[in-house]
């Protein structure tokens, strides 16, 4: 008999990411998110977004 595994099945679909972050900003996080109506999954993917066009912006031959 094969045991059965414990929590959601994967998808392959929109891999889990996790990360530490200190408390301080976890809270600025937490009124980023408040401010635009939004929970924290939706922040932390906005905020990823924005750092990431920000970065391409800034280095013209990323690229490279």
């Amino acid at each position: 008999m094969t045991s059965k595994k414990r929590g959601r099945p994967r998808t392959g679909i929109k891999p889990l990411v996790s990360a530490r972050l200190e408390p301080s900003l976890i809270a600025q996080l937490e009124e980023w998110a408040l401010h635009q109506g939004i929970k924290r999954p939706e922040a932390i993917r906005r905020l990823i977004q924005k750092g990431l066009e920000v970065d391409s912006t800034l280095s013209p031959n990323h690229d490279e």
